[in-house]
C-alpha cells in the first residue's frame, strides 16, 4: 500500500471518528441531547447574543406578553455586554452557553475545543454567579472532543425541533412567523436569534417575535413556558 493511500485512509478515519459519528449520534439520532422539552408547552430560545441593539428589544417583547425564554449566549459577547446578561437574568429568563466564540466545531482541534468551552462556561458563571448546566454548540454541530467534554463536564445539550431560519436578511418577519407556527407543537423547542447571521437579520426576528407571541398566547392559547429538561 502506497504512502498516499495510507494518508487518505487515515484522513478518512479521522473525519469519520472526529466529525461524522458524533454528529450522527448527537444531532441526528439525538442520543444524549434534547430536541424537545418535558413541559406541556413550547419553549423559545435565542442564540448568538447578547446584542446591544436587538437583545433589549426582544426582552421588551417577551415582557409585554409575559413570555419566558432561554438565551444561549456567546461568551465573548457576554463579556462585552455584562449589563445585558444581568438584564436577561433580571427579567427571569434562563441562560446557557453557546461557546466562548461562535466557531464551527468541525475545525477545532481537541485542545481548542476544550479550552473554548471551558472559557465560555467560566465567563458566564462569572457574570451570573450561577452554575452553567445547558449548552448549545454553534450550528448544532459537534466533534468527538466536544462529546467527551460534555461527558466529563456533565453538561446538557439543548438543540431544537423548530427553527425560524431567521439568520437570513431576506427572511421576512411573516415568513419566520409562519414557519415557526406551522412546525410548533406541545414540547417544541424553538430556535431564534437575537444576534449573528447576516447583517440586520435580527431586525426581522424582533418583528416576527411580536407576532409569534401574540398568536401563541392570545389566539392559539398554547402555553409558552420556561425550558424544562428535568423529568
Amino acid at each position: 500500500m502506497s504512502l498516499q493511500r495510507l494518508v487518505v485512509d487515515f484522513m478518512f478515519f479521522v473525519i469519520v471518528t472526529y466529525i461524522i459519528i458524533p454528529n450522527l449520534v448527537l444531532r441526528f439520532i439525538g442520543i444524549g441531547t434534547f430536541k424537545r422539552q418535558k413541559s406541556e408547552g413550547v419553549a423559545l430560545t435565542f442564540d448568538d447574543g447578547p446584542d446591544p441593539d436587538y437583545t433589549p428589544r426582544i426582552l421588551d417583547v417577551l415582557e409585554r406578553y409575559n413570555v419566558p425564554a432561554t438565551f444561549f449566549v456567546v461568551g465573548e459577547n457576554a463579556a462585552s455586554y455584562p449589563d445585558l446578561i444581568k438584564e436577561i437574568q433580571g427579567h427571569g429568563h434562563q441562560l446557557g452557553i453557546h461557546c466562548q466564540q461562535h466557531l464551527c466545531p468541525w475545525f477545532l482541534n481537541p485542545w481548542a475545543t476544550w479550552r473554548k468551552w471551558d472559557e465560555g462556561v467560566a465567563t458566564l458563571e462569572r457574570l451570573t454567579g450561577q452554575n452553567v448546566e445547558w449548552i448549545r454548540p454553534p450550528w448544532g454541530l459537534f466533534n468527538l472532543a466536544l462529546w467527551l467534554w460534555l461527558k466529563w463536564r456533565k453538561k446538557k445539550v439543548v438543540l431544537w425541533n423548530v427553527e425560524g431560519l431567521d439568520w437570513f436578511t431576506q427572511r421576512r418577519p411573516e415568513q419566520i412567523t409562519d414557519r415557526v407556527l406551522k412546525k410548533m407543537s406541545v414540547g417544541s423547542i424553538v430556535l431564534l436569534h437575537d444576534s449573528g447571521g447576516q447583517p440586520r437579520a435580527p431586525e426581522n426576528t424582533v418583528c416576527a417575535l411580536e407576532s409569534i407571541c401574540r398568536k401563541l398566547t392570545v389566539e392559539r392559547r398554547l402555553p409558552v413556558v420556561s425550558l424544562d429538561l428535568s423529568k
